[in-house]
């Protein structure tokens, strides 16, 4: 099952605008990036609109908790062999929070 939830992330990827970070256990981290054109309200209506379209695998019996926060991140390649690029900041920490600690089947935003 979440193999199949997440194909179905990465397959909503392009219309939200969404970049996968990285997927850890059974966590999927994903970022919508600044671009020109884009301001703060339509990256975060990308984000919702995202986190929004993996409700429905809560009718599978998943307890989804849904953290979504727009901040400042730094992004970086971390290690050598091979290197992984990762995102550091309170922005970062506040989301999973948010994840952790939120209400199953639903969104939670700040």
């Amino acid at each position: 099952m979440l193999t199949v939830m997440f194909q179905a992330f990465d397959n909503a990827s392009p219309q939200y605008k969404v970049e996968k970070i990285a997927t850890v256990g059974d966590s999927y981290c994903g970022a919508v990036f600044p671009c020109p054109g884009s301001s703060n309200s339509t990256r975060c209506t990308y984000a919702i609109g995202f986190a929004c379209s993996a409700l429905p695998f809560a009718g599978f019996g998943l307890q989804l908790r849904v953290g979504v926060h727009i901040d400042n991140i730094v992004g970086v390649f971390v290690g050598c062999v091979p290197p992984k690029f990762d995102l550091f900041g309170p922005g970062i920490d506040h989301a999973r929070i948010m994840e952790e600690e939120g209400r199953p089947g639903f969104v939670h935003i700040s």
